[in-house]
């Protein structure tokens, strides 16, 4: 799910939402040949009128989800009786019957919320017909019940009550301008900025989160390319038009899992955990459809970030080493017996793989999809079959490699196997002229690992500590 500034293409859809919403709302309340009467090209025309000639005053919004597309929308703007002494109106504000109760009206009006309050508003009212359960969700939004009067749908007479907010108030995201990249572009800023803001915080140990780099082309490219739908993984913070925090999350939709890129946040110290939970509470509401787990992965220096964790109710899972690797490297040349996976040997990769490393943040199928140029699994095999493998991966256009897994079956540990296939792995990636270095992430605790790269030449760059947090055990403030 997603709340996002609806655009010209969504008249069609906000129409039908508004149709389907009227006849199993108001079924009972107004009459059945009025509710009968409606139909969905005339809302059509409407919205596609309004959506095309927004005032810069109003707000237009709409819930959407992956399998339904849009199931709500909010419009509200500038009220349209000042002399009452609220600022702002909602006009309009319906969720489809099978998706209330989830959260979606919550995030629109919290999102309605954030924009009039960037807009200097905060009081508020809207009318609502006499009879909508809708009021209780109102009432407990904070609004209650001031005026009535009369109106006329079809040949009936109705009673509208207006619901008024004296102030609106702030319900954890909605106390600084947290945008989903959704948001129009005088709110949101556009990749390079944002990878610029990443690259120069994750440069800082006291900031690092270890799934970024710290060179903004490579992040912008990361955004760019790897992020499915960015409008959907960001949330930002803006201060007079700056930017000065930002939390994504690089989701697997197979796995349900996310990993979680922040929070970056350039604030003062006293300032960093009340922002990072804003930025947490806008997004996971999103988000808790979508992913079963989150992934936290932070320097031992971030100590915000370590707070935060544990204010999260995550689970500290291990400490890691990142080390790495320059040229000139000495390398040896590796035994025949170590060469590209075979297809008729991918059966017996994928079983290894998720003996090595069961609910890894790369599964065995994603890795065997990603393999291409530049990607590559090379395989120790002997005469019983797969004993190790190595599964490495190089960015030439930003001289960087990665060897993001290897293991060795238990049962030929002792021989070698490791450091033949660490070799392969080297001089592959080395043999691209373009690479300059090599990372790779072991665990601290891993002694005869360590060993082993550090004889091949690598050294410590960072310490980092690993959390998991289950979305069914999450909390927020």
């Amino acid at each position: 799910m997603r709340i996002r500034t609806a655009s010209a293409d969504d008249a069609a859809a906000i129409a039908g939402v508004h149709v389907a919403s009227w006849l199993t709302t108001y079924s009972g309340l107004v009459s059945e040949k009025y509710l009968q009467s409606l139909r969905v090209e005339r809302r059509r025309k409407i919205w596609d009128s309004i959506l095309t000639q927004l005032p810069p005053d109003q707000t237009l919004i709409v819930a959407e989800t992956e399998e339904q597309g849009i199931v709500g929308f909010l419009h509200a703007g500038s009220s349209r009786e000042p002399e009452w002494g609220y600022d702002y109106e909602i006009y309009a504000f319906y969720l489809l019957a099978d998706v209330q109760g989830r959260g979606l009206g919550r995030n629109l009006f919290g999102r309605m919320a954030a924009e009039m309050r960037a807009r200097g508003r905060t009081s508020l009212h809207l009318w609502v017909l006499e009879g909508n359960p809708a009021i209780a969700f109102y009432e407990k939004m904070g609004g209650r019940a001031r005026h009535t009067k009369e109106i006329q749908i079809g040949e009936d007479r109705h009673t509208e009550i207006a619901m008024v907010w004296d102030q609106v108030r702030q319900t954890g995201d909605e106390a600084a301008i947290v945008s989903s990249a959704a948001e129009c572009a005088r709110v949101f800023p556009d990749k390079r900025t944002l990878a610029s803001f990443i690259a120069g915080l994750n440069r800082d140990p006291k900031h690092h989160i270890g799934y970024c780099g710290e060179d903004a082309d490579e992040i912008e490219h990361t955004l760019e390319h790897e992020f499915s739908a960015l409008d959907a993984s960001f949330a930002v913070q803006m201060e007079r038009g700056e930017l000065i925090g930002a939390l994504g999350f690089d989701i697997d939709a197979g796995g349900r899992s996310a990993e979680i890129w922040g929070p970056f946040l350039s604030c003062p110290q006293d300032e960093w955990q009340q922002r990072a939970m804003q930025l947490w509470n806008r997004m996971k509401n999103e988000l808790e459809y979508q992913v079963d787990t989150f992934y936290g992965f932070y320097h031992e220096m971030n100590r915000n970030a370590q707070q935060w964790m544990l204010q999260l109710g995550a689970e500290l899972k291990s400490t890691e080493v990142v080390l790495k690797a320059e040229r000139p490297l000495p390398l040896s040349h590796a035994p025949p017996s170590v060469r590209e996976l075979s297809p008729l040997r991918s059966g017996e990769f994928l079983r290894l793989h998720e003996a090595a490393f069961p609910g890894t943040y790369r599964s065995g199928p994603d890795i065997l999809e990603r393999m291409n140029a530049n990607y590559r699994v090379f395989m120790y095999e002997d005469e019983n079959g797969l004993q190790g493998y190595i599964y490495v991966e190089r960015e030439p256009e930003f001289g960087e490699g990665r060897i993001e897994f290897i293991a060795v079956a238990p049962s030929a540990r002792g021989r070698g196997i490791g450091q033949a296939l660490l070799q392969r792995g080297l001089g592959y990636l080395f043999e691209d002229p373009r690479i300059e270095n090599i990372t790779l992430c072991v665990r601290a605790d891993n002694e005869q690992a360590l060993r082993l790269y550090r004889k091949a030449g690598f050294h410590e760059l960072h310490r980092l500590r690993f959390y998991t947090i289950a979305a069914a055990n999450w909390t927020s403030e």
